[in-house]
């Protein structure tokens, strides 16, 4: 199981540094051989790739999300995030960087599930312009999910309570003393 992770984690790296035309190509032919090679039934990857671009601002991000069934009533969710943003005002141009690594311990029940995650956000990079790269601090969020359906099969309710801390001695802003952050977040939504 780790060794799945690792390579899925070393795969979504490789994803980011290619930058040759026939990219599409080789996502679909990677994806197709961690099928082969990899994966069992129970196993479920996800690779998305998000590009937002305009003529004062551009991000990417890279996602790969991977999910394994336990047992009926408990499941695995790993999660890779590595994103870019550049952020240009006539000759100054800032530039974000970060990358984010999740696990989720799933049980489900008849009608409704219940998760466990911690979340690091690592490499957090500021880049401005006539200054050196600044180190953000790293953030670990522990968080607790209750997931439901709410009226229809399409419609779930998640309620999620959360505690961030920002490790400030991973940082350049060692004049700040470390950080807490307690959320409890409501979510509704619906697929269509």
């Amino acid at each position: 199981m780790v060794l799945r992770c690792i390579l899925l984690t070393c795969l979504v790296l490789l994803f980011v540094k290619i930058q040759t035309c026939n990219a599409g190509e080789f996502e679909d032919r990677a994806l197709g051989w961690l099928d082969d090679r990899l994966l069992t039934s129970e196993d479920d990857v996800d690779f998305d790739k998000l590009k937002i671009e305009s003529n004062t601002f551009e991000s990417k991000r890279y996602a790969l999300n991977y999910t394994r069934n336990i047992a009926s009533a408990f499941s695995l969710e790993a999660n890779v995030d590595l994103n870019k943003s550049k952020v240009r005002l006539g000759t100054l141009e800032e530039r974000l960087s970060s990358s984010t690594f999740e696990l989720v311990s799933w049980w489900h029940a008849e009608n409704y599930r219940v998760g466990v995650s911690q979340k690091v956000v690592t490499d957090n990079k500021l880049r401005l312009p006539n200054a050196q790269e600044i180190e953000l601090p790293e953030n670990k969020t522990l968080s607790v999910h209750m997931e439901f359906p709410v009226m229809k099969d399409k419609h779930r309710f998640t309620m999620s309570l959360q505690q961030s801390a920002w490790d400030v001695s991973s940082s350049h802003m060692s004049t700040v003393s470390d950080l807490i952050d307690n959320q409890v977040k409501l979510n509704y939504s619906m697929d269509f």
